[in-house]
């Protein structure tokens, strides 16, 4: 019998490559499967011949599932589109050596359904692939969403770079629109095709806002040199790389007016939204959620030390290269443009200090600033009344310095807003 399973190669480092091993109950030898396959493994199920592992994970701005061969190890590609995952194999009735694969799947038009489709052995394809429950077909009858378009251009390093896309809702070429950069977290992380509850690219389009979300250096699913490219680099390339993709859409999109250009990022991407602020004021308004304000200090304050030392080089007393050069903290004499910040009383990771830091300094600089602070959220915002206070507080704040429409007030809920 023999047991597959994922594994990494470097210590320390969260976001290594997960490659598929395999062991030998018999003998106990363990044999690499897929050290030649530059992806990172998600899930994984067998065949029921043994002779395939279904394995979901990253790849170009989606969640695809393919089927792996057990003994060379080359993979297929079965499902391309959406976000895809919990792999359940069923055998056919009819013969052991045909499956049915059950999983679930949504997109950034639809949220999570079950899915499935029938996989032939003898010609690995996936055949009749159909959705299986219509959980909120009713309420998405009533919806009109923007249709996301991935698109690419050359970014830093002369690299290639994915991002997403979408025009706002009502869009007309006769008309100038506003446009949202929005910077995903991790770093090592990725803007997939996929339905989220949190930072959903709809509800900004929804707004009125051109939406643009790049999967810049450091992102994953377009092979592991690319995701390490953001360890050491922080403030360098990923950051050419969004203001790069930024350009590209606005040279490709002459209704987009980018005088009322606006960013917002959460984690990572809260720490670029800080280091976006001392470096350019291309930007009319700015939202940090949950970032890092001093990258020094987040080291001594937050849950995953591990994270730190790798992503920066080590201790920072013993080599404080990095922390000192990629540190927003250093650059708040450039600051001009409004910032609304969001924190997370509960927020282990990045702790009060950085959400606090940040609006301290814009509070004492004269630049327009808000502080939403909700005290039982930690780093992500969970609770659904929380959750529309989020959205009415962000989407509001852009809103005022476009003059896109007027703000939507706040829903009731237990936080509390600072201006």
């Amino acid at each position: 019998m023999t047991i597959a399973y994922t594994a990494m190669d470097r210590q320390g480092f969260e976001a290594d490559r997960l490659h598929i091993n395999l062991y030998n109950r018999v003998n106990g030898n363990t044999i690499p499967l897929t050290q030649n396959w530059d992806r990172s493994v998600d899930g994984l199920a067998w065949s029921v011949d043994g002779r395939t592992l279904f394995v979901d994970c990253d790849d170009d701005g989606r969640h695809k599932i393919f089927a792996v061969d057990a003994v060379t190890g080359t993979p297929r590609e079965l499902v391309s589109d959406g976000h895809n995952a919990n792999l359940i194999v069923i055998p056919s009735p009819s013969t052991q050596m045909d499956s049915t694969i059950i999983f679930a799947k949504d997109t950034m038009s639809a949220p999570g359904d079950i899915w499935q489709f029938n996989y032939n052995s003898s010609t690995g394809q996936a055949n009749s692939v159909s959705q299986v429950t219509f959980l909120n077909v009713d309420l998405l009858a009533n919806i009109t969403m923007s249709v996301p378009q991935s698109f690419y251009f050359t970014g830093g390093n002369n690299s290639v770079v994915q991002g997403w896309f979408l025009k706002p809702y009502g869009w007309s070429a006769s008309t100038t629109w506003p446009i949202v950069l929005l910077i995903h977290g991790g770093p090592q992380g990725a803007w997939d095709d996929s339905w989220s509850y949190r930072w959903n690219p709809q509800l900004w389009a929804s707004r009125g806002y051109a939406t643009v979300a790049i999967n810049p250096h450091g992102s994953t699913g377009f092979g592991q040199a690319f995701t390490d490219a953001v360890s050491l680099n922080w403030g360098g390339v990923p950051y050419d790389d969004l203001m790069m993709g930024l350009d590209y859409i606005l040279h490709s999109n002459p209704w987009i007016d980018g005088g009322r250009a606006t960013a917002c990022g959460a984690s990572y991407g809260g720490y670029m939204i800080n280091w976006i602020a001392g470096q350019t004021s291309r930007f009319q308004a700015l939202v940090s959620h949950d970032s890092v304000f001093d990258t020094v200090s987040a080291y001594f304050s937050t849950d995953e030390l591990w994270f730190n030392e790798w992503e920066f080089g080590g201790l920072p007393w013993e080599n404080p290269t990095y922390y000192n050069q990629w540190n927003p903290r250093d650059y708040v004499q450039n600051w001009k443009t409004p910032i609304l910040v969001v924190q997370g009383g509960h927020d282990y990771r990045l702790p009060d200090q950085h959400g606090l830091g940040v609006f301290t300094t814009l509070q004492r600089r004269g630049i327009p600033s808000k502080l939403l602070y909700f005290p039982e959220e930690n780093h992500w915002v969970l609770k659904d009344e929380n959750s529309i206070l989020w959205y009415d507080t962000v989407l509001g704040w852009l809103d005022q310095w476009t003059g896109n429409i007027p703000p939507v007030q706040p829903s009731k809920a237990t936080p509390f807003i600072i201006s």
